[in-house]
Order: structure tokens, then C-alpha cells, then sequence
């Protein structure tokens, strides 16, 4: 069977949050910047989708490798839509579980008996509880703790959900949770020993819990070592880190952050040079793999 895919899952590093506006005119248009500045997170419109899919490390990835890509979040901001359909699942393997739970699902089973490499953006803790995210109750649960901050700040928010948001955070122990979280991925490689699973280190790693899970030997060789973070003293523990460090961001870049207007503060995820950087570190961890089979 040849397998010639590779499904890219992890949240708007993955998907291509923020190229809308290093590339969109509207975004760097003069006038239209000096009238409104940037005020984030800016409302997901149709138009913004061309430039994630055009400019993304996953896209640049299968490109140079020659494969097909197939970005999870592609169906979860559905083309189609004039709105783009909720998140699923809080953070990307949770997200990958999620969506191979239907195992008598004839076009998944076609997807993932094409698909070589699944590649996992992790590092960011994220909320998600189905009874709520996945309900259709008509509430909007944040995800992130950026989002929550945002809600319960906000005086209109609805009680309820701030309510709920509160609990979880107080309740939230990140050990528990990134040990929650990779019991799934070992499920995850069992069920699929013959696609090859791989870990990218987005955010932070020295969290409680995501450490320890990234050195266990069972996962040693699955993630993509930024600089060997985590064998030596080099200086980048994750993504994000290099991408600041290297002043790679959206923010650094984009014509909204860098001229007289105003914004509330400056995208962090990348720009299209730090695009390109982080699909050379996927290429060349695959082509490590692919070396060592031979």
C-alpha cells in the first residue's frame, strides 16, 4: 500500500493563523490601518483562508517532500462555510483521538491507510470538555487561557460560562492533565503501528507533566528536537521560543505591528520566513527517519 499523506493536527500554528495579515491587502492597506487598527483576535473571515493554506509550514512541507497534505484543521474550518466550524478537542493529540474514535468510518479508514506521518503540535494546555465544546447548547466556551482571561474580564460575558471556565481552572493540574493527554497518544500508536507518529514542541516544554512525558523512552524518538533542547544546553525549548528569539512572528513582520497604528498587541504566531523555518525542521526529522530505515 503506498502511503503518501501526512495529517497535520495542533491549533492556529497549525492551521495558519496570522499570515492573513502579513499578506491580506486589506491588512496592509494604509488607510484602512490608520482608520482600525488591530485589535486581536480578529474575526475569522473566508478571505483569510487562502493565505494560511498558501503560505504554512505543513503545505511547504509536503511540498518538498512530495506528499499529500492533509490538515485536520482544513475540515474544521470547513471551506465551504461562510463561518468556520469550533475547535475540536483541547490540544492535538486529544484532537487526533477524537477524530479516529469512529473506527467503522469508511473515509477515515481510506485517510489513514494513505497516511505515513502524523505530525502533533503540542506544548499548549487547552480546554476542552464535550458535554460543553462539543454540545450544540449555543454557548461559546473558550479554549485557551488567553480566551478565558478575555472572558471573565468581560462584563458580558454569560455568568454560566465564566462560571464553568473558573472550575476548570481551578481545578486544572497540568501533570494530570499532559499524563491524560499522552495515555491517548500511547493508545493512538498501538492502534496505528504502521504510521509513524510525530511530536513538534510548540510552547513551552518545562510545564509539569508535558517534561516528563516528552523523556519518556516510549516517545524519545517521536518528537522534533529543537536544537537538542532536551540532550544538551542549547538555547530553544520549543517553536515558539525560536520564532521570538529569531524575531519570526507575525508581529515582527507584518506591516500592522510595525508602523504608525494601532494594536493591542502584536500576533505571535509566524510569519512566512519562520513558516519556512519551522517546515526545514519537520523535513529534516523526517528525512532522519526515512535514513534510518535504510
Amino acid at each position: 500500500m503506498n502511503r503518501d499523506t501526512i495529517i497535520f493536527v495542533g491549533s492556529s500554528n497549525t492551521f495558519g493563523l496570522g499570515l492573513e495579515i502579513e499578506f491580506r491587502p486589506k491588512y496592509n492597506d494604509d488607510n484602512w490601518l490608520k482608520e482600525n487598527g488591530i485589535n486581536l483576535p480578529l474575526p475569522i473571515e473566508k478571505e483569510d483562508r487562502y493565505y494560511w493554506k498558501k503560505y504554512r509550514w505543513s503545505k511547504l512541507v509536503c511540498d518538498e517532500l512530495g506528499m499529500v497534505e492533509h490538515n485536520a484543521h482544513d475540515e474544521i474550518h470547513n471551506l465551504t462555510d461562510e463561518e468556520p466550524k469550533g475547535l475540536l478537542g483541547g490540544n492535538a493529540i486529544e484532537t487526533i483521538w477524537i477524530m479516529t474514535r469512529d473506527k467503522e468510518n469508511v473515509e477515515l479508514k481510506n485517510l489513514l491507510n494513505e497516511t505515513k506521518y502524523i505530525v502533533l503540535e503540542i506544548g499548549y494546555v487547552r480546554w476542552w470538555d464535550e458535554n460543553l465544546h462539543g454540545s450544540n447548547d449555543g454557548k461559546e466556551y473558550p479554549n485557551t487561557i488567553r480566551e478565558m482571561i478575555t472572558l471573565i474580564n468581560n462584563p458580558k460575558s454569560d455568568a454560566s460560562v465564566v462560571a464553568k471556565s473558573l472550575e476548570w481552572l481551578k481545578n486544572l493540574d497540568e501533570e494530570i492533565y499532559w499524563n491524560e493527554t499522552f495515555k491517548k497518544y500511547f493508545e493512538l500508536k498501538k492502534d496505528y503501528p504502521e504510521i509513524k507518529f510525530i511530536l513538534f514542541p510548540w510552547g513551552g516544554p518545562n510545564v509539569p507533566g508535558l517534561s516528563k512525558n516528552l523523556l519518556n523512552p516510549l516517545v524519545k524518538d517521536d518528537y522534533i528536537d529543537i536544537d537538542d533542547h532536551y540532550t544538551s544546553k542549547f538555547p530553544y525549548g520549543s517553536v515558539q521560543h525560536y520564532m521570538f528569539v529569531n524575531k519570526l512572528t507575525v508581529g515582527d513582520v507584518a506591516k500592522a505591528f510595525n508602523g504608525n497604528y494601532e494594536f493591542n498587541y502584536k500576533d505571535d504566531h509566524a510569519g512566512s520566513e519562520g513558516q519556512k523555518k519551522i517546515a526545514k525542521m519537520v523535513i529534516n526529522h523526517i528525512k532522519k527517519l526515512e535514513n534510518e530505515k535504510q
